[in-house]
């Protein structure tokens, strides 16, 4: 501290002799508290880091918005609801709270054992095309996006095989972008894989290994995850394999089935009517 008090006095010295201007004695005698003035500097800094990544967050949301990735208008509050949907309804937004790291400390009523659960969570949401599965996906992704601050990562099946399949032609650039882009999936706080076994066909060999590597990393990291499908519930282990069920199993798995047609709009070919 004496040091400190030493370069001051020194510099005041100075300024006084360039301005031709005497200071206060009282400048000198004054006790400069070095750690009183780290903590300030720390606190700003702090708070300009915390408003930095609240622009960059801003900014990555609307990203998603203007590419189409997400539709801002699907929240859970306007979801509209009916009897093939309800059940898969509860069980997303039960799945969002599970999610939620102030949930348990602001639930009014006392939560289930799976919201309390020390193991990630994991939404799994079984239907047919249309039927609503992306747009409780969108309900979810906009909550934790703009309630809970957190990024959230929505890629197909066929996406997330691009950045990790290899291929000859790549690049060093390539590798490394492929490497980052895999990390990311890996390590968002929420990952979304909207559609898995898209066509209900069988898994590759490269897709099994994938997938299975995905869900254990993540599970490492106790980060939460949501998948969709349009398999049925008594297909899923012969499609999907041992190596992937037995994945999923090691989260808290919430599961539910959206039933009906499609909901989609269709359009009229040749007075054949297509959805």
């Amino acid at each position: 501290m004496s040091k400190a008090k030493d370069v001051f006095s020194t510099l005041v010295t100075q300024i006084e002799k360039l301005s031709g201007k005497q200071f206060s004695d009282s400048m000198n005698e004054e006790k400069i508290d070095i750690e009183k003035v780290r903590r300030y500097e720390a606190k700003l800094a702090a708070r300009e880091i915390a408003q930095q990544r609240l622009e960059n967050h801003k900014n990555f949301v609307n990203s998603y918005y203007q590419q189409g990735i997400l539709d801002s208008k699907d929240v859970f509050e306007t979801f509209v609801q009916d009897n093939c949907n309800h059940d898969a309804f509860l069980c997303a937004q039960s799945f969002t709270q599970s999610i939620n790291p102030t949930f348990l400390s602001s639930a009014k009523e006392i939560p289930s054992a799976k919201e309390i659960s020390s193991r990630p969570s994991l939404l799994l949401l079984l239907g047919n095309p249309g039927t609503g599965k992306t747009k409780l996906c969108n309900c979810i992704a906009n909550k934790v996006l703009n309630e809970y601050w957190k990024d959230v990562e929505i890629n197909n099946q066929n996406e997330i095989k691009r950045k990790r399949q290899p291929s000859v032609s790549d690049t060093n650039y390539d590798v490394a972008e492929k490497n980052s882009q895999w990390e990311r999936l890996t390590s968002v706080d929420l990952l979304i894989l909207d559609g898995l076994c898209q066509n209900s066909s069988r898994l590759s060999p490269f897709d099994v290994q994938m997938i299975s590597e995905l869900l254990r990393v993540r599970f490492s990291k106790k980060l939460p995850m949501v998948i969709t499908t349009p398999l049925e519930a008594n297909a899923l282990h012969m499609v999907l394999g041992d190596e992937i069920m037995e994945s999923i199993k090691l989260y808290n798995v919430f599961s539910s089935v959206l039933l009906g047609v499609s909901r989609r709009n269709g359009i009229m070919i040749n007075g054949t009517f297509y959805v």
